[in-house]
């Protein structure tokens, strides 16, 4: 793996220079929250997503935690609108993905924010009660990555369909890649040291993709870096509205079409970060033993 040298690209320079007089108010924040958001309709499934995303911007300006939120630039007109009104600070995203924006407002923050500042980041659809905040912020004395693990409120507020995919992740990563539990929450905080780890993806875009698998990749790197790792309890909110639009075919489908893709993610990252020392280069009857004990303990944990 390469060491953590980070520059910061010259369209985040761009970015910074637009939106200067915004980003200015970043600065000093001991705390700042960044999410990535792209709605084109403001109705059905999108549009509970799209009010969802507005609760979570009330909640973080009522905590006094500053946002940075990145939007997709064919998002409707209303989303920066809105999403600023309720205190957010919003940049439009030149790199859409799952993990590009988030890098390039994790360098924004490093910029504008400050050498001290932590970084939260959580999907803008995702609603941190205060409790959760405060458990967010005290791991950060402890801890260099922390993860967010959902408490079981949070995971029965979620349909039923993503409490069964996601309980099979949560337990697979954990075992597979030794990283705290909850790694499929999308929930992550770095102190400065675990932001130049998370910074650090941009370095193996090209070999895990412009993807979710930034959410492995980081605890477990920073783990085989020597930084301390760990995780907090968060009592996410699932939005109602937004729990009942997702209740159809076409998105059940659609988690079930991700679940394998995750899973063979949590072996791309492992083998990257370690090597392969945890036995993936075993024969293929000792891993195929291997894999039907796991795959029994999958099967018990959709059960019931």
């Amino acid at each position: 793996m390469n060491a953590l040298t980070i520059d910061v690209p010259e369209h985040v320079r761009t970015l910074s220079g637009a939106a200067k007089t915004e980003l200015g108010n970043l600065s000093g924040a001991p705390l700042v929250a960044i999410s990535s958001v792209q709605f084109e309709r403001l109705t059905g499934y999108e549009g509970a997503r799209f009010e969802a995303c507005l609760a979570a911007a009330e909640a973080y300006a009522e905590a006094g935690v500053q946002q940075l939120v990145m939007f997709g630039e064919r998002s409707h007109y209303q989303v920066p609108q809105e999403l600023a009104r309720r205190g957010a600070i919003v940049v439009v995203t030149p790199r859409p993905g799952l993990a590009t924006p988030y890098l390039d407002a994790a360098q924004l923050v490093r910029l504008h924010a400050g050498p001290n500042s932590n970084v939260l980041k959580a999907e803008g659809d995702k609603l941190l009660t205060a409790d959760g905040l405060c458990a967010i912020e005290a791991a950060l004395h402890s801890y260099d990555v922390v993860v967010g693990d959902r408490t079981p409120a949070s995971m029965a507020s979620m349909s039923p369909i993503q409490q069964r995919t996601e309980a099979i992740l949560d337990a697979t990563f954990e075992n597979v890649l030794e990283i705290p539990h909850g790694a499929s929450s999308g929930v992550q905080a770095y102190t400065p040291r675990g932001l130049q780890v998370f910074l650090s993806y941009e370095q193996v875009l090209d070999t895990l993709g412009n993807n979710w698998k930034y959410l492995l990749y980081v605890p477990a790197y920073a783990a085989y870096q020597g930084l301390r790792v760990g995780s907090a309890l968060v009592d996410i909110v699932y939005d109602a509205a937004m729990v009942a639009a997702e209740d159809n075919a076409g998105l059940t489908l659609k988690r079930l079409e991700q679940l394998p893709l995750m899973l063979e993610g949590g072996y791309e990252v492992a083998t990257l970060v370690d090597s392969d020392s945890r036995g993936y280069n075993q024969p293929a009857a000792d891993r195929m033993a291997a894999a039907n004990s796991q795959l029994a303990t999958l099967r018990a944990l959709t059960q019931g």
